[in-house]
């Protein structure tokens, strides 16, 4: 059902000659930029204006605050280039020092750093998180052995006694994270 909606909506920026991808609900343009030439932004421009329209007219809505302008740099070509914006309707898009996509960080030289620093920064919160509960999950590991070879009847209520009250310090960790 999405491709029937998306057909009409590529054939738009197909006619302005910008390359695209589409997703889910996501889609992305593509512009080559040569330095100090603003006519492919100004194609861009119509471009978007008349996919909002389109949109607006099929109940769908170009959500301005999540649309984003990345320009991707040659740093030998830095110096040519200035801040760029898109005008669609009153709603100005300025240029994004990043944007997210699919869950990659790319910036405008494509060194991909800020996305580094955000994978080590996640990371680094998990191994901490599990470093928290490491010590209980010792004692669940000695409780579970013997659960597996309970000799008597003593010691399976023991364990559910003990697994109870490992429960109850999990729950408190969990909040403290």
């Amino acid at each position: 059902m999405l491709f029937v909606y998306m057909l009409p909506l590529g054939d738009i920026i197909c006619k302005y000659g910008v390359k695209f991808h589409c997703y889910a609900d996501y889609t992305l343009l593509y512009v080559p930029v040569k330095p100090n030439d603003l006519s492919q932004l100004l194609n861009l421009g119509a471009c978007l204006l008349e996919m909002k329209k389109w949109m607006g007219m099929n109940f769908l809505l170009l959500n301005a605050n999540k649309t984003g302008l990345l320009v991707v740099r040659l740093a030998k070509y830095g110096h040519f280039f200035e801040n760029f914006s898109v005008n669609i309707d009153a709603c100005i898009i300025s240029e994004s020092l990043t944007i997210k996509n699919l869950g990659m960080i790319f910036d405008s030289h494509l060194t991909f750093q800020s996305h580094i620093k955000s994978i080590t920064k996640t990371a680094f919160i998990h191994l901490s998180n599990i470093a928290k509960i490491r010590p209980i999950i010792a004692v669940m590991l000695k409780v579970y052995s013997m659960h597996l070879y309970p000799p008597d009847l003593i010691t399976v209520t023991s364990f559910s006694l003990v697994f109870q009250i490992m429960l109850l310090e999990v729950c408190s960790l969990s909040r403290m994270l």
